[in-house]
């Protein structure tokens, strides 16, 4: 493990990604419910081996984020976006699904 500096100026552990565990490249990923849009453009990654934790309130998209990472079409809304694994292998990808 390498360490980072907290906002207290601590030294803070920073786990390493798992090496041969599966990386996720989320790439152009947007949701909208209508005329209100969630989030345009994400971009994110997600370090293979180690945790993650997706924190919002209640309707911010986290479970339709995790349904794009899933390949699952939307419960409602539009959502587009790219979902690649490190070797750029698409897991996911949908384009314009209306539900």
């Amino acid at each position: 493990m390498s360490s980072s500096t907290s906002l207290w100026g601590d030294p803070t552990p920073v786990a390493q990604p798992v090496e041969g565990a599966l990386s996720v490249h989320i790439e152009g990923a947007s949701l909208a419910f209508g005329e209100r849009t969630l989030f345009d453009n994400l971009e994110a990654e997600f370090s293979g081996g180690l945790f993650t934790c997706i924190l919002g309130s209640s309707g911010v998209g986290k479970s339709s984020l995790l349904r794009l990472i899933a390949g699952l079409p939307p419960r409602r809304g539009t959502v587009t976006g790219r979902v690649t694994g490190a070797d750029g292998q698409s897991l996911a990808e949908i384009g314009r699904a209306h539900v």
